[in-house]
């Protein structure tokens, strides 16, 4: 008779999955990380305002996903650096007026 493997603990998981999770968080199946946390009421309400959402895991998606968009950009700038070759947008304003 096979006996079950023992449970990982959190910290286990974490160190697999390359994050850490806490003792709140739960990863599902799908891939999808259930987990508790504070955020104050007003910062919610304000981010699906601005996300024109209905719930709040949209607005929170949203704003990790954004987040996430915002880093990569700025990693990838910094990694490939900048073009001073290229024209300004006055420089395209003034070559636009042109034609």
């Amino acid at each position: 008779m096979l006996s079950k493997p023992p449970p990982f603990d959190t910290a286990t998981i974490g160190r697999i999955l390359k994050y850490p999770l806490d003792e709140y968080s739960i990863l599902t199946d799908n891939g999808i990380m259930k987990t508790t946390i504070d955020i104050p009421e007003q910062a919610l309400k304000d981010a699906m305002r601005f996300a024109g959402t209905k719930t709040k895991r949209t607005a929170i998606v949203m704003a990790v996903e954004e987040f996430n968009t915002h880093h990569r950009m700025a990693a990838l700038t910094r990694h490939l650096g900048t073009c001073k070759d290229l024209m300004s947008t006055g420089e395209l304003k003034r070559l636009r007026a042109e034609r």
